[in-house]
């Protein structure tokens, strides 16, 4: 049974909007944030170099989250367990709820 997904989107173009979505908040925080840090310090930093160099931490922390959620993701992906599989006529990696029967004695 397929678990329907959210908006439609595939898990890669989720992740990517979330890491987008992040990224975004945070180039706002870290550009007036980088633009005060640097008059702070005595760097005379107009605000379009702020918003350059911020682009650039923007960028990295974008493929930085996305490339960690999906590894994390495949990571969990590759511990789920399979479905079992019948093998002669019973099935391979459950407990069974069968009952055997005791083996019949035999006179001797």
């Amino acid at each position: 049974m397929e678990v329907p997904q959210p908006l439609g989107l595939d898990r890669g173009v989720r992740h990517a909007a979330e890491s987008a979505t992040n990224v975004v908040a945070g180039y706002f925080i870290n550009l007036a944030l980088l633009y005060v840090l640097m008059h702070w310090f005595g760097y005379a930093i107009q605000l379009h170099e702020s918003a350059s160099m911020g682009s650039v931490f923007a960028v990295v922390a974008f493929v930085r989250g996305y490339s960690i959620r999906r590894l994390f993701h495949r990571l969990n992906d590759s511990h789920k367990k399979t479905p079992p599989t019948e093998v002669d006529g019973a099935t391979k990696g459950t407990m069974s709820t069968r009952h055997i029967a005791p083996a019949a004695k035999v006179d001797q």
